[in-house]
């Protein structure tokens, strides 16, 4: 499975959230606060489209994590995910 081709990591830090909601929410802060220039938000994406949902990060990520651009640009990743009804086990889930 190939990343969408125009996908390249060119900012240090990226963002993973559970939903193109959440892309939305955090790009605008991003921008309404003016560091949206240093990250690179992103949703899950799998067989050739976003599948959302942190169920669906741990493959996410193994497939970026091997992209030329994030080992040579990315410093940070920060995952961002909401607790729904169940804290404990969505924090499980995240790990």
């Amino acid at each position: 499975m190939n990343l969408p081709s125009a996908e390249q990591f060119d900012r240090p830090y990226v963002l993973l959230c559970e939903g193109r909601g959440d892309e939305r929410f955090y790009k605008k802060l991003f921008e309404k606060h003016q560091f949206g220039d240093y990250f690179h938000i992103r949703v899950p994406y799998k067989e050739n489209e976003y599948s959302g949902g942190r169920t669906n990060f741990g493959a996410d990520l193994n497939r970026i994590s091997i992209s030329e651009s994030f080992l040579s640009n990315v410093k940070a990743l920060l995952v961002v995910s909401d607790n729904d009804s169940d804290a404990t086990a969505s924090f499980t889930e995240v790990q």
